[in-house]
């Protein structure tokens, strides 16, 4: 009996060796791998392709359908810790908004990934002039398999859109029709004001204005898409030859429009800039109170209004 306790607490013994020597053997970095194989298999186990639409959470068109929406799910290894030596798993999403030539695309890498509830947050940076926009996306695969979540522009937390996908389903079909797009379609417009020319005795500016949507990126679109931000260009004509272009952004939750040239002046550099207000909260049929400013001793204020030209060449209010 003795033996045989004597036997069984050698094995032990010799497995324990065995055990400590191979954990002897490994690195730190041998570790670490094991562990970003690990976890990412468990993401791979989620990763797929989802389908759907986007749902508006705009109060004047909530729970609409905005959009067919596909995200693909897939891992993603990215460096961490001092000196970026660590590596980690985490998701990434990547999102393409639309069907056929019109598509939005904007991918997303999260932080880190939950492992427990399958979720994760994500954001996106999307060039805006000479600042950038960010897009957070908020997501979870549900019990049944489902992925729920949203997006949101930063800042816009109330006008964001929603989904709930199914993985390997067909693309959603939208309506466009009954599309509740958030904000208004911003087609090309041209506005006309006068205002006094302080510089001239009974002297008048006469403005003739054009704004255009101007979306710089497919990035862009996405966040006109899903907020009530558009991207605009002004052409700011006072009778020049070739005149001025301002880039900005017209937040249709506020009405407020902002753009910004900056230009070089007998070798200076100088900030031309435009802040008007929508005159109308819903409607850019209303015109708009503009402010006008430079570095060039120029400023006044005006009110725009848009006109069409018929095809007599008369001009209409």
């Amino acid at each position: 009996m003795l033996k045989q306790h004597h036997l069984v607490a050698t094995g032990f013994a010799l497995f324990l060796g065995a055990s400590l020597v191979a954990c002897q053997d490994k690195t730190l970095e041998d570790w670490q791998n094991e562990k970003v194989g690990r976890d990412t298999a468990k993401i791979q186990a989620v990763a797929g392709i989802y389908r759907g639409v986007l749902v508006s959470q705009w109060d004047l068109s909530q729970n609409s359908p905005v959009a067919p929406v596909e995200i693909r799910l897939e891992p993603k290894i990215k460096s961490g810790g001092s000196g970026g030596s660590q590596q980690q798993a985490t998701i990434q999403a990547k999102v393409i908004i639309g069907e056929g030539s019109q598509v939005k695309r904007l991918n997303f890498t999260a932080n880190s990934f939950n492992y427990v509830d399958q979720s994760f947050e994500a954001t996106a940076s999307v060039a805006a002039g000479k600042s950038d926009l960010a897009v957070n996306m908020q997501a979870e695969i549900s019990d049944s398999g489902t992925l729920q979540g949203k997006f949101e522009v930063d800042g816009y937390s109330d006008r964001g859109v929603s989904f709930d996908l199914v993985k390997d389903a067909p693309l959603g079909v939208v309506d466009s029709g009954s599309a509740g797009r958030p904000g208004i379609e911003l087609p090309e417009v041209v506005y006309y004001g006068e205002t006094a020319d302080l510089g001239k005795p009974h002297g008048v500016i006469h403005i003739e204005a054009t704004i255009r949507t101007y979306p710089m990126s497919s990035g862009a679109e996405f966040v006109e898409l899903i907020s009530p931000i558009k991207f605009v260009e002004v052409s700011w004509n006072t009778g020049m030859e070739n005149p001025p272009i301002l880039e900005g952004q017209l937040d249709l939750s506020t009405g407020r429009l902002y753009a910004a040239l900056s230009i070089q002046f007998e070798g200076q550099p100088y900030k031309v800039t435009l802040d008007c207000k929508m005159r109308d909260s819903v409607s850019l049929d209303g015109g708009l109170d503009c402010r006008f400013d430079s570095r060039m001793n120029l400023h006044y204020s005006i009110t725009l209004l848009p006109r069409v030209k018929n095809t007599g060449g008369n001009q209409n209010k």
